[in-house]
């Protein structure tokens, strides 16, 4: 069996893929691509052609956090859960989200909420800062190459408030804000975080 997101082999007693943190999900397989269940031996996608064999790109394995954890395709919320009883809720979807460290600085990624904690990782794309050479040449900010490496769990035992304003979501935890922005649907995302805030505590 291999995993869903990057393609590595994986035993069916992993509840993570080694290589890139993503959560097993043994059946039904959903594409990454689009979200649609498929069969397990499936090559490509019937829905939207996504080709399974198709080798994602590898990240230096010390540059990822240990216990990375990436949620399946939002198409899949609420289905997927580990031994430990740790569901994904919801999550922001195949378009990425902003995580607005202040004005100046912004990191592009997903947002994945679980009945435990909220979970940010960061997408391989970041940003267009960089210096333009002749001959079309483009050197990318060293910068935002790493933002792509960003990654942090927000547990839910520790957020103290959550805000929903226009295309954003803000949280208190552990005496920090963390602002995510270009989001859609704030106000359900607030009362889903909310919800799963007093579930945990029951």
């Amino acid at each position: 069996m291999n995993c869903s997101s990057c393609g590595a082999a994986v035993r069916d007693s992993d509840k993570f893929c080694s290589r890139c943190g993503t959560l097993v999900v043994i059946s039904p397989q959903f594409c990454p691509e689009c979200g649609n269940p498929v069969a397990q031996d499936a090559n490509f996608c019937t829905t939207c052609g996504y080709n399974f064999g198709k080798p994602a790109p590898v990240q230096p394995s010390q540059s990822q956090p240990s216990a990375m954890y990436a949620a399946p395709p939002s198409q899949a919320q609420g289905m997927a859960q580990d031994s430990s009883g740790e569901t994904v809720l919801k999550d922001t979807g195949f378009f990425p989200i902003a995580y607005v460290k202040n004005f100046m600085s912004s990191t592009n990624g997903k947002l994945t909420l679980t009945n435990q904690r909220l979970i940010f990782k960061a997408s391989a794309l970041q940003g267009v800062g960089g210096t333009a050479l002749p001959g079309g040449i483009f050197i990318p900010n060293p910068k935002d190459v790493e933002k792509c490496k960003e990654f942090f769990t927000i547990n839910l035992s520790e957020i103290t408030n959550v805000e929903n304003g226009w295309a954003s979501l803000t949280i208190q935890a552990g005496g920090q804000k963390y602002k995510f922005g270009g989001m859609r649907d704030t106000k359900k995302w607030a009362e889903t975080v909310n919800n799963a805030i007093s579930a945990l505590r029951r």
